[in-house]
């Protein structure tokens, strides 16, 4: 802090100065004027003169004196001003004076510097001062400042000003009245503080309490068993609702596209269709282009964002900001969630907003997930043939349709045997002998055995058993696709008998297709012709 120079003005040498000076002066005096000290005619004189040196000397003094203590008052007045616009400084706390008659403002030095104005550039006034205060804060002002002159009450408000460069910076005022004999007020003396940090601190840890809030509710939200499409729009219901949004939207990306399809919205628009529901990955819009570089944004200036595709919507609903974040499931990009607001939003914004987005990707991941399994769940139970899983115990865990109407068995009566149960007894050592040890050691076997319903009937399927890993959904154990093949196995019996009744007979048969192509021979014809081995090929030869 710099300080003024400490000037002590002195008086006694000055004093003794003009007292040497006047010495001189006489000695020169007596040198040439040849005049006696001790001549009786001028002793007279010489005692006024002394009398006159005395007074002359003592007022000189005087004179000194206060032009000393003069002398240190201004010294003192100029350091207990460069202490006070010092501490103003660090303070950053201005004072002014409004003249309300003469409608003159004076502010001190580090008012301009709050301001960031020059006092030769700004004509301090009450209407310049009022065209310094952010739009959205001018009324508040204007009300505060005319319900202390009109009531007589000390004036104090929390206002927003912009800046010549376009920021903003929050101030505290106060005021307080003075009045003249007839009790007018006439004068407001008052400071305003920066308190651009405080207020800053203060909405940081707003929105960190509100997206707490937020993820809270969202986190909740996700672990619902409705449809994503409700669980969404939820979420968007509660961005509005927690981060005093005006609208609140999240756009999903289908598979197999390339655009950005809008899922859920609320707050000031809560259709689907329209102008935004379909957005294109590209940099030309702000949604895309926070899809498109996988990076969130925060935008304080969408009046005159490039990247906002209509802004005389954003005029109409005096939208002023915007925060986007991506949504990603395994790297990659899956939608989009952004809010906007009517009021400023602070760049730490996207630290919880992130937060607030991983969960809901999470969610949607589970989600879909889910889903994918539900429909799966569904192919299975819908299958023709039997799909049977076991636990690593080797306990059944599900019976789809299929199986219940090749087995005859309820999934309910199913669960919890063993998976050999529906085997008849002289198969079952076959199954545990051969077979297990086969999957166990290759992981899967495919094979023929006889089974035996619920009703006690024996029919015949094809077996596919494989072994499933610790780590796959089901969590270990067997899975088993069994499909009924007695019809086929009666038509290979009936085939079978039927060769061998050919055969047995001495008459010699051949069987053809409806093209004269021989397919079945019997042993008389290979014995009575020689060709067997021709005709079988489907050649017709005499």
């Amino acid at each position: 802090m710099s300080q003024p120079t400490d000037l002590h003005f002195k008086a006694w040498p000055w004093l003794l100065a003009f007292i040497a000076l006047q010495a001189t002066g006489l000695a020169v005096l007596f040198k040439f004027t040849h005049l006696s000290l001790t001549d009786p005619d001028l002793q007279s004189l010489y005692g006024w003169l002394a009398v006159a040196a005395v007074v002359t000397n003592l007022i000189f003094w005087l004179i000194l004196r206060q032009t000393s203590i003069l002398r240190r008052t201004q010294l003192e007045l100029q350091n207990s001003k460069t202490r006070l616009e010092e501490s103003q400084r660090i303070a950053k706390i201005g004072h002014w004076e409004w003249d309300i008659e003469k409608e003159h403002l004076f502010w001190s030095p580090e008012l301009y510097r709050i301001f960031e104005r020059r006092p030769e550039q700004f004509q301090a006034s009450y209407q310049a001062f009022l065209a310094t205060i952010h739009p959205d804060d001018r009324e508040l002002v204007q009300k505060e400042v005319n319900k202390s002159l009109e009531r007589h009450l000390p004036y104090s408000v929390d206002h927003r000003i912009m800046l010549p460069g376009g920021a903003e910076k929050f101030l505290r005022e106060t005021g307080e009245l003075l009045f003249d004999q007839k009790g007018k007020p006439y004068k407001m003396l008052g400071t305003a503080q920066d308190i651009t940090a405080e207020k800053t601190a203060e909405q940081e840890l707003h929105h960190r309490m509100q997206m707490l809030t937020l993820t809270a509710e969202v986190g909740m939200m996700l672990t619902r068993n409705t449809p994503l499409e409700t669980i969404l729009q939820e979420c968007c219901k509660a961005m509005v609702r927690h981060l005093d949004a005006a609208l609140a939207r999240i756009w999903l990306i289908p598979e197999m596209d390339s655009s950005l399809i809008l899922t859920a919205s609320a707050g000031l628009h809560t259709r689907l269709d329209g102008e935004f529901s379909r957005i294109p990955i590209d940099p030309r819009t702000k949604i895309g282009d926070i899809a498109l570089h996988r990076r969130a944004k925060v935008s304080n200036q969408l009046l005159n964002d490039p990247q906002i595709r209509n802004p005389r919507w954003v005029e109409q609903h005096k939208l002023r900001a915007m925060a986007g974040h991506p949504l990603v499931i395994d790297g990659k990009v899956v939608g989009v969630m952004a809010f906007f607001t009517r009021h400023h939003l602070p760049q730490s914004i996207i630290e919880p907003l992130a937060t607030v987005a991983d969960i809901v990707a999470l969610g949607l991941e589970r989600k879909q997930t889910e889903e994918r399994l539900r429909v799966r769940a569904r192919i299975i139970e819908e299958l023709h043939d039997a799909i049977i899983t076991t636990t690593p115990d080797g306990l059944i865990s599900n019976w789809n349709r299929g199986a219940e109407r090749l087995f005859g068995y309820t999934a309910a009566e199913a669960r919890q045997q063993p998976l050999h149960f529906f085997l008849p007894p002289h198969e079952l050592d076959f199954f545990q002998s051969e077979i297990l040890p086969r999957v166990e050691e290759k992981g899967n076997h495919q094979f023929e055995i006889e089974i035996q319903t619920q009703n006690g009937l024996h029919r015949h399927a094809d077996f596919s058993l494989s072994r499933l890993n610790r780590d796959s959904f089901i969590g270990g154990g067997l899975i088993c696709y069994a499909r009924d093949i007695t019809e086929r196995k009666q038509s290979e019996e009936k085939i079978r008998l039927s060769r061998q009744l050919l055969d047995e007979t001495s008459e010699a048969v051949v069987i053809t297709d409806a093209d004269a192509k021989i397919i079945e021979v019997n042993r008389a014809f290979e014995k009575v012709t020689g060709y067997w081995v021709i005709v079988k090929s489907g050649v017709w030869d005499n």
